[in-house]
Parts: C-alpha cells; sequence; structure tokens
C-alpha cells in the first residue's frame, strides 16, 4: 500500500499497516518527515476544548489518550528516542457558564478532574514533544520495512476509474492495492489530480518559545485558555500558542503575532516576565470543519486520512488504527465500518 504524506498522520499510519504485516511505501516531497504541522505544533495530547468537540474527535481523542503510553514506550525500545510523553496535566482556565460541561465531559470518560479558581485540572492529560515523535516515528518507520521515500513527490494514478497505485513525478508508476491521503494541508491538492473536491485549507498558526531563568521552578501542567495556552517542556522551556490565520500557505512569522501572543502568555503567566523568548515559528495545520476524514473516497482503491485540524497529534495513533481496520477489511473482502466525518 502507498501512503501520501510522511507527517505524523502519515507515519502512524504506515506504522499500524506493518504491524498488520502490510508492505507499505510512504511519499513525502519535503526532504524531512514530519516537519510541517507535525514539527511546529504543541503536542498537546488532548483537544484543547474537548466538551465542544463533535462525538467522534471525543471517541478517537480517548482512544489515543489510552495507546499513547504504549505507544512512546516502544518507540524508545525502537529508537532510542524518548518523545517525552507525560501525563503532566492540564489546567483549564474557564468561565463561570463553562464549568459545569468541563466537569460533565470528565465524568463522562472516567476522568479525574480537581475544580480550582476559574477553571479545572486534569491531571492524567498531557503532552508530547511532537518534533521528538516525528523523528521517532520515521526511524520506526524504516526499522520496521516501511520504504520510506522522502523529496519525492507522488500523486494517485487512476486507471479506469479506480486509483491502482501513484506516479511518481520523478520515477516510475508504483502499483498498490490502495493509496492512502494523509497530506494535511495539501490534501485537497492531491485530490484535486483525480477530480475530488474538500474542505481542507491551510490555516497558518504561529508559536512561541520561552526559555527559563537558572533559578525557574520545575515544569507544571499544560495551561489552556480561550486566548493562549503554554505548554511547559521537561527541560524548562514554555511554548506558547498559537494563532489561527487564513493565509494560504504562506508561514512567515509576523511581528504582530509575535507582540500579541506574548502579551496574551504573561497576562495568563507573569513569571514568563523572566524567561527568555527563544523562538517563534509558524505551521499549517490541515483546516477542516467537523471530525477529520478517515476511509474510502468516492473513487475506488483512494482512502482519506486528513482534516486532523488542531488535533492530528492528539488523535493520529487512534484513527490510524481506525483507517487501517476499515482497509484491511476492505483488501481482504470482509465487511468494514466507515467512518466519515
Amino acid at each position: 500500500m502507498v501512503v501520501l504524506g510522511a507527517g505524523i498522520v502519515g507515519l502512524f499510519t504506515a506504522l499500524v499497516l506493518r504491524r498488520q504485516g502490510v508492505a507499505v511505501t510512504v511519499f513525502d516531497p519535503a526532504p524531512q518527515a514530519a516537519r510541517q504541522s507535525s514539527w511546529a505544533g504543541g503536542g498537546i495530547v488532548s483537544p484543547l476544548w474537548p466538551w465542544d468537540e463533535p462525538p467522534a474527535i471525543q471517541q478517537w481523542a480517548q482512544a489515543a489518550h489510552q495507546v499513547y503510553p504504549e505507544w512512546a514506550a516502544r518507540l524508545r525500545a525502537d529508537t532510542g528516542i524518548d518523545v517525552e510523553y507525560r501525563r503532566t496535566g492540564i489546567r483549564w482556565w474557564l468561565a463561570e457558564a463553562e464549568r459545569a460541561p468541563a466537569q460533565a465531559w470528565h465524568r463522562r470518560w472516567g476522568l479525574p478532574f480537581t475544580p480550582c479558581a476559574d477553571g479545572l485540572l486534569s491531571p492524567e492529560l498531557g503532552q508530547v514533544r511532537n518534533p521528538r515523535l516525528g523523528r521517532a516515528l520515521a526511524l520506526a518507520a524504516r526499522a520496521a520495512g516501511v520504504d520510506l521515500r522522502l523529496g519525492a513527490k507522488a500523486v494517485p494514478l487512476l486507471r479506469q476509474g479506480r486509483v491502482v497505485g501513484v506516479q511518481q513525478t520523478a520515477g516510475p508508476a508504483v502499483l498498490a492495492d490502495a493509496v492512502i491521503v494523509a497530506a494535511g494541508a495539501w490534501s485537497a491538492e492531491v485530490l484535486a489530480t483525480v477530480g475530488l473536491r474538500c474542505e481542507v485549507r491551510p490555516v497558518k498558526g504561529q508559536m512561541l518559545l520561552f526559555s527559563p531563568p537558572p533559578d525557574a521552578p520545575p515544569p507544571g501542567p499544560v495551561q489552556v485558555s480561550r486566548a493562549v495556552y503554554l505548554i511547559p517542556r521537561a527541560d524548562g522551556q514554555v511554548l506558547v500558542g498559537s494563532t489561527l490565520e487564513h493565509c494560504g500557505f504562506d508561514t512567515r512569522p509576523t511581528p504582530e503575532a509575535r507582540h500579541g501572543l506574548h502579551a496574551a502568555a504573561l497576562a495568563l503567566c507573569p513569571a514568563l516576565a523572566r524567561y527568555r523568548l527563544a523562538g517563534h515559528w509558524a505551521g499549517l495545520r490541515p483546516g477542516a470543519a467537523g471530525a477529520p476524514q478517515v476511509g474510502p473516497t468516492a473513487v475506488p482503491g483512494l482512502w482519506a486520512h486528513f482534516g486532523h485540524f488542531r488535533n492530528g497529534i492528539t488523535l493520529a495513533p487512534a484513527t490510524a488504527a481506525t483507517l487501517v481496520d476499515q482497509l484491511v477489511d476492505e483488501v481482504t473482502g470482509s465487511p468494514g465500518c466507515v467512518q466519515h466525518g
């Protein structure tokens, strides 16, 4: 099978397929794996406001919450990379009207929480260091036998109304039983090559990185407000995010976003005034309404695994498992359950 896209979603897909004994080739035009939204995001392993999400996203988020510890341990054993999956807790800052829905969501999913001033603390949720996760997934994929072709662009190959593989821009066609589009913000461009449309669009997000002073306190929980979120890393650095900008494929950081994020971060955590601003970057999320598209498209042989928007890292291991279950059932002739957003 072929996966188009070597971000975290595509790499999880490839590894889950290999666990099923399926031969997999992954194509990505970028020279490095997981360097777009996978690298640029924050790595919170939860939707920012999970009680506001559609049921499918809530279900996938809880499934991923259960399997992330196993994935982190296995990746460390296979690659030597600690992806820094930690259940550091998430401290939500909530208006009074938001507290009851937040508490009801925790009760529904059996997650502990502690009410606190202006919000609640969810101690079992946490984060992963997404650049490390991307590197570990790429190494593990290669070690598992995935043919990972970076710097190689390919598009679905359509014959007699069915996708039968991919055509490389600079190379021969590669035939496959199925082609999975996991190209993030570029998924609409890939689908357009076979006459399909989807509502995935790039949404720019800018982030800041703060380095701690020598006497900084130990890292605390992730903090989330409606204006900004703070992600303390194990080494004391703090990530701050993020903007939501509809400006095409422009990934240039802007002074306006830097000033706005900086001010919002200091308003939430005045102690950051003692930290040094050490980084500022932007990435492109695959913006889409509703849940990700996970399952077969209208063209036989072509499968969708995109549209995760702000939840790619949060949902990827769970949506990959859903997709592979459907795909293996389809290819082996067994009935499967298709889940669409």
